[in-house]
Parts: C-alpha cells; sequence; structure tokens
C-alpha cells in the first residue's frame, strides 16, 4: 500500500478503535479512488454490507447512493448495537449539514470525518521527507523541502502551520553546524 493510503488507514484505524463509528464526508469525492480500488471487500454483513480491513481491523463501509434515510436504514443495525462494530460511513459528493442532518446521532455518537485531501498529502510528504533524512542520518535542508514545496521560496507567503512545524524538526547538521549540536 502506498504512503498516502497507509497515513489515511492509520487516521480511520485510530477514529474506529476512540468510537467505532465514523462518518467520512468527502464534498469533492476526493478520496472515492481510495475506497474503491485500495479497500478490497472481503465479505459482506448487515443489510449486505460489505467489510473491509482497515489496518488489521475488519470494519464495514456503507455507501451513500442517493438516499440519506436508505442509508440510515441500513447502518441502523450496526449502530444499534450495544457495543456496534467498526463502521464507516462514506459520503462521496455530500458536504456535511451541521443542522439538519439525517446522520447526527451517527455523527455524535462516533466521530465525524471531513479530511482535506490537499493537508493528507502534505502531512505525508513532510513525513516522508523527515523520514528519508533520519535513514541518512542528516536533517533535510532547505532543497529538500522546496523541492517538494514543503517550505516556500524567499518572498513568497508561507502555508498554515508549515514553519512552526519545520522549527520543531529542525536538527543541527553534523558538520556544518557543530557548534549548535554541542
Amino acid at each position: 500500500m502506498r504512503p498516502f493510503h497507509e497515513y489515511l488507514c492509520q487516521q480511520l484505524d485510530d477514529m474506529l478503535k476512540k468510537r467505532s463509528v465514523v462518518v467520512f464526508y468527502d464534498p469533492r469525492s476526493e478520496f472515492q479512488p481510495f475506497f474503491d480500488r485500495e479497500l478490497p471487500e472481503v465479505g459482506k454483513g448487515y443489510d449486505n454490507l460489505p467489510r473491509v480491513f482497515i489496518g488489521e481491523r475488519l470494519t464495514f463501509v456503507a455507501r451513500y447512493a442517493g438516499s440519506f434515510f436508505g442509508l440510515r436504514a441500513a447502518v441502523e443495525p450496526i449502530a444499534a448495537l450495544e457495543k456496534p462494530e467498526a463502521l464507516i460511513i462514506y459520503l462521496p459528493g455530500v458536504a456535511r449539514d451541521r443542522q439538519a442532518s439525517v446522520l447526527m446521532e451517527m455523527e455524535t455518537g462516533g466521530t465525524c470525518y471531513e479530511p482535506q485531501l490537499k493537508r493528507l498529502a502534505l502531512n505525508v510528504l513532510t513525513q516522508e521527507i523527515y523520514r528519508r533524512a533520519d535513514r541518512r542520518d542528516a536533517a533535510p535542508d532547505h532543497r529538500d523541502l522546496r523541492r517538494h514545496r514543503v517550505v516556500p521560496r524567499p518572498g513568497r507567503r508561507a502555508q498554515a502551520g508549515l514553519g512552526a512545524t519545520h522549527a520543531l524538526r529542525w536538527r543541527p547538521q553534523r558538520g556544518v553546524d557543530r557548534a549548535l549540536a554541542r
């Protein structure tokens, strides 16, 4: 599995561990290929809902197909259990309605997840750059980060939070910052 998909699976697994139910809103349908290709179906469950593995966790996946009430009826037997089994309710092409959602009970009892593809990809890319730098036993310099557009070029506006993240992960380079390393 690719690093981005592993990262997304880890995020979902953490949410499922805490609350068992994740309502996954995807207004731009950006994550649809992930659900279509990267999560192979391993069986069927209640109301013929597909089951997939998210990490090591066997999980039901319910998809929105035009009817909120139909979706709610399909997941109700799982959510009504005293201890619900892992369930992801995936809503491609749907924005969250914070005032009058048919799935509000599921959102409140579980976790509501509204990821942004660009932000997740940036997180994965930053982790990958630092992981590779650890293998080389040297901190990445600005050329590595600029090549992957994690740090802006001088004179360009910084993206939210990146300067702080870079500053927290800075380590002195061997030979270059010898005085600081001591």
